[in-house]
């Protein structure tokens, strides 16, 4: 009987000492995966032009940032994420501002990319900053106004920075010392064109006329009409469907045997080449990315984007490509933390390599990146920019920065 009773007790004692170790330690690991919680999700806004003047771009910039995404496995800084997009229109800034709070205060993203017009930066920026929360545009910033605040990043130099570098080689290594010039009445592309001019008329050159058709112009043979023949003519429209209607009018009226043509710069993507005319052939301008860099990025995000989009990329596609690139990078160092502070200083603080090549952020937040005067030639029986020189580490004009 006592055996039996010591048997039992024995029995009782192990199945204790199994319940509290956990039988093996079975719930224990059960405690431990409940603790190994997923990921947050990642939600970025992202502000395009689907409608209006810069649709055509608006799609360049949605499979760019495909390509992007999907190429770092749709996560950055070990969280997945999810894009959430919004159309800002076109010339609408008070459009891209509702757009805007919508995504950050309905679908709660925790980083701004976009827009893409320049005018509704100085609507969007505001907000974002007070926020708080990084916004990177994916193109040009104009110049002090847009740069008052504290969390932008601009994936390009200002809009007036992407000139001197033009102004000097027409004066320097074309040898002109006049210049016409059209470029749409807007704020952004008198600020493009001045970059250009100044430069030129510093080094001693002088601009004898200037016209200014209204953003929307589909008609410039008026314009053309008056142009006062000089040495050269410089173009600064709003997007390519306008630069191309110039082109097509010039050519009927036999502008381009009079006048050779500088331009700002991406207004001629090299997938349009084809559709346009033939005396395009000489154009000279200033280029942030081509195609046929000899940089390992620029063959991989190149190949991708014919892959996906049937055409080569332009320099604006590559911007959007890139801002994928950055974040992944930063959000990387930070381990996924968009806190505003520590992400702006992963941003600052990281040198990338990108299809254009090296490239960083300076004291401002600005792009700084190699920028290339071009020509248009014909290769192997096709119209691209060929790179006639290259200005490293392009910087802003500005000395000093407003914040």
């Amino acid at each position: 009987m006592k055996k039996r009773i010591l048997f039992l007790i024995l029995a009782g004692l192990l199945v204790l000492a199994l319940v509290l170790t956990g039988c093996g330690g079975a719930p224990a690991e059960q405690e431990e995966e409940e603790e190994e919680e997923e990921p947050e999700v990642l939600k970025i806004g992202l502000l395009v032009p689907l409608t209006g003047q810069f649709a055509l771009w608006g799609e360049y910039f949605q499979t760019a940032f495909d390509i992007g995404l999907e190429e770092i496995g749709g996560e950055m800084g070990g969280r997945p994420v999810e894009w959430i997009v919004e159309d800002e229109g076109g010339f609408d800034t008070a459009l891209a501002l509702d757009k805007a709070k919508k995504l950050v205060e309905s679908d709660g993203v925790e980083i701004m990319v976009g827009p893409f017009y320049g005018a509704s930066h100085f609507s969007v920026l505001p907000y974002t900053s007070s926020v708080p929360m990084v916004n990177l545009i994916y193109t040009q910033t104009a110049r002090e106004g847009e740069l008052d605040n504290l969390y932008g990043f601009w994936m390009s130099s200002g809009y007036y920075d992407t000139g001197p570098v033009t102004g000097d080689y027409m004066y320097d290594v074309l040898g002109y010392r006049t210049c016409t010039t059209i470029a749409s009445d807007n704020v952004i592309m008198r600020d493009f064109l001045a970059g250009i001019t100044d430069a030129f008329e510093a080094k001693g050159g002088e601009v004898v006329d200037q016209h200014w058709p209204p953003p929307n112009a589909t008609d410039l043979t008026p314009y053309i009409g008056d142009f006062v023949i000089s040495d050269c003519l410089v173009v600064a429209q709003i997007e390519p469907t306008s630069t191309g209607l110039l082109f097509a009018a010039m050519d009927d009226m036999g502008m381009f045997e009079q006048m050779d043509v500088v331009i700002k710069g991406g207004e001629i993507p090299q997938a349009l080449m084809e559709t346009w005319p033939a005396a395009i052939e000489g154009i000279v301008g200033s280029q942030e990315f081509l195609c046929d860099l000899s940089y390992p990025e620029t063959a991989t995000f190149v190949d991708a984007y014919v892959a996906e989009a049937g055409q080569l990329p332009d320099e604006k596609a590559n911007n959007a490509y890139c801002v994928i690139k950055v974040l992944a990078a930063a959000l990387e160092e930070t381990g996924g933390v968009t806190d505003a502070d520590v992400l702006r200083d992963a941003l600052c603080d990281l040198e990338y390599d990108l299809p254009n090549g090296p490239f960083y952020f300076d004291e401002g937040r600005v792009a700084v990146e190699d920028r290339y005067v071009c020509q248009v030639q014909k290769v192997g029986g096709e119209l691209k920019w060929v790179i006639l020189e290259t200005f490293p580490e392009d910087h802003s004009v500005l000395t000093e920065y407003p914040h």
